[in-house]
């Protein structure tokens, strides 16, 4: 069969090709030893490093009084530990002198701000250290988790009020009747414990883990490597062009789909050989947990199917071999500083995990993170899953598009 052929070929001259081997074989288990020396004993057994955190509170009101009582709250004990400071001018000179992470400031009025109407500022403020951004990363996430019940509950309120005047049930709603219970709605939703570190960190709410730095860059490294692996497998598609294999290819009866299914089933086992070495070798030789092997088996396979297909669709709009290196080098890097293979997308703004989202790192990270972090099945991933499976379809419409232009 054609498919076959083409597919034994795939697989011969990618195992001759000695840049294709050391980027999909060796660097990657070079990069998780390495990982393994620096981080193996960070995180192992213990919880993070508590963070110390100075809190200034000039509303004097209801929202200041909660936000305080939230970072002072037992479901967080373990993760900060909060400094109450009088003025902000104090609390910047213990942040400069490294004496807390973070400072976290509700302004003067916040509460009437945001219940009365009044029309003022009504913004928390949340300062950092700049060598510390994984802890400012998480305090920012505590706080705007914070921000967002409250919020709600003001919405919430003025929605309900307006309706009750429209139906001539209220003929008058007072300031004083918008706080009180707007404070109530806001209040009632905190009460209920929806914040914590693993809501910020994974949004699992049920589960409470501890993060393990090795385990965090084993797999920010195997969803970064398979983008550069199947980049350089995706070498084959331009060497065929440039060898004028391509060409001939169309002068017999061989559809594109038929050479576009032949590379990426090979890119497919490749990177499944690669992924399952790195798995074993973390497993084995590292001490490393994956999880519930059904989902880290489902997740695998489509974490490399649709890195054939970005490598693929990347390669298709190259025209050399050498174009392909540079460019394809860079757009994973950048993927991966974006995405979150770096450093945990927690610290990054709000902006920027939403951008990071494109890429299929992000998405990949995310879901390993739930089920070898925080013990998840298959069906938390799910929302994962079905956007790697959108990008993989992404991919490979372009990857097609590309390949056409490529056998004309």
């Amino acid at each position: 069969m054609k498919f076959l052929a083409l597919l034994r070929k795939e697989l011969t001259v990618l195992s001759r090709d000695r840049l294709a081997v050391v980027m999909i074989l060796i660097a990657p288990l070079v990069m998780t030893t390495v990982m393994k020396l620096a981080f193996g004993n960070i995180g192992n057994g213990t919880n993070l490093p508590i963070i110390p955190v100075a809190v200034v509170d000039l509303d004097n009101g209801q929202i200041g009084s909660a936000l305080v009582n939230l970072l002072e709250s037992d479901a967080l004990s373990d993760l900060i530990v909060v400094t109450e400071v009088e003025d902000l001018e104090t609390a910047r000179d213990l942040l400069e002198t490294h004496a807390v992470d973070a400072v976290v400031a509700a302004p003067a009025n916040l509460t009437e701000a945001i219940f009365s109407g009044s029309g003022g500022e009504a913004a928390i403020s949340v300062y950092g250290d700049p060598g510390q951004p994984f802890a400012v990363g998480v305090v920012r996430g505590i706080v705007q988790r914070f921000t967002q019940y409250v919020a709600a509950g003001s919405t919430s309120v003025e929605v309900t009020f307006q309706q009750l005047i429209e139906t001539g049930r209220l003929t008058e709603v007072t300031h004083a009747m918008k706080g009180e219970v707007g404070e109530r709605a806001a209040f009632a939703a905190l009460e209920s414990d929806l914040v914590s570190f693993n809501e910020v960190l994974s949004g699992i709410e049920s589960v409470k883990s501890e993060f393990n730095w090795f385990k965090f860059y084993a797999l920010s490294m195997a969803s970064l490597f398979i983008l550069f692996s199947m980049v350089t497998a995706a070498r084959t598609l331009l060497a065929d062009h440039e060898l004028g294999t391509l060409t001939r290819m169309r002068t017999t009866p061989t559809s594109p789909g038929t050479i576009f299914g032949s590379k990426v089933t090979g890119m497919v086992l490749i990177g499944l050989v690669q992924t399952i070495i790195l798995m074993l070798t973390a497993r084995y030789f590292m001490g490393m947990t994956w999880g519930d092997p059904l989902a880290v088996a489902v997740l695998t396979i489509i974490m490399v199917l649709s890195a054939a297909a970005f490598g693929l669709a990347v390669a298709s709009f190259c025209r050399s071999t050498a174009q392909l290196n540079v460019a394809g080098a860079a757009v994973v890097m950048i993927l991966g500083a974006v995405g979150g293979n770096f450093m945990p997308r927690i610290i990054y703004p709000e902006i920027m995990r939403t951008l990071s989202l494109i890429g299929p790192n992000a998405w990949v990270i995310e879901a390993f993170q739930k089920v070898v972090l925080l013990n998840g099945t298959l069906s938390d991933i799910t929302t994962e899953i079905l956007a790697l499976l959108g990008l993989t379809v992404i991919f490979s419409v372009v990857a097609l598009f590309g390949l056409r232009r490529l056998v004309r």
